[in-house]
């Protein structure tokens, strides 16, 4: 395994039987139809996906294209909170992803950063909203928004980005890190 390439596992639990649409890899590309032995049987609630896919429910395309930790984390141009943020205290860091959410259907889609949690084991690590945005915003036919997403977590975790909208009856868990493109 190389950097940048990890596996990343997308988990959709659900408490109604959902149909995924298809996945499309890369940003901005038009959806793709998976081969035969990447697709979810209807109901099924556990779908794999590599890094950098976009995982389709219903009308709505979510991509997690960055996924990480860092010393360092980027900051969004448009924060949900001008305040002092959440400081890593010894042996904790920060883990940042940076999630794209599109809606292709007809209806409006609430995307709020407070649907993301970061999970570490069974603990939910805090989002620093100082360093995460934009705030919440609704989407239209068409239209897409990327959010900054960052936490911070104990030293060498592996946490999990977990996706909890108002639209879906359900949950996204999207597993394993993914550097940004160049990134060593």
């Amino acid at each position: 395994m190389t950097l940048g390439r990890t596996s990343r596992t997308v988990a959709i639990a659900s408490t109604v039987a959902l149909s995924l649409t298809g996945i499309a890899a890369g940003c901005g590309k038009g959806l793709v139809e998976p081969p035969p032995s990447r697709r979810a049987p209807m109901g099924q609630t556990y779908h794999p996906a590599g890094a950098g896919e976009q995982a389709v429910v219903g009308d709505v395309r979510v991509l997690v294209p960055v996924s990480t930790l860092t010393a360092t984390p980027a900051r969004p141009m448009y924060p949900m909170a001008t305040v002092s943020g959440v400081r890593p205290g010894p042996g904790e860091t920060y883990y940042q992803a940076v999630v794209r959410i599109e809606n292709a259907g007809q209806k409006p889609v609430r995307v709020d950063p407070r649907d993301f949690s970061a999970m570490v084991g069974r603990a939910s690590a805090p989002l620093d909203i100082s360093r995460s945005g934009p705030e919440a915003r609704t989407l239209l036919h068409g239209t897409s928004l990327e959010l900054i997403l960052t936490f911070v977590v104990p030293d060498g975790a592996e946490p999990d980005l977990v996706h909890h909208p108002s639209w879906l009856n359900g949950t996204l868990v999207f597993v394993g890190q993914q550097k940004p493109a160049g990134a060593l």
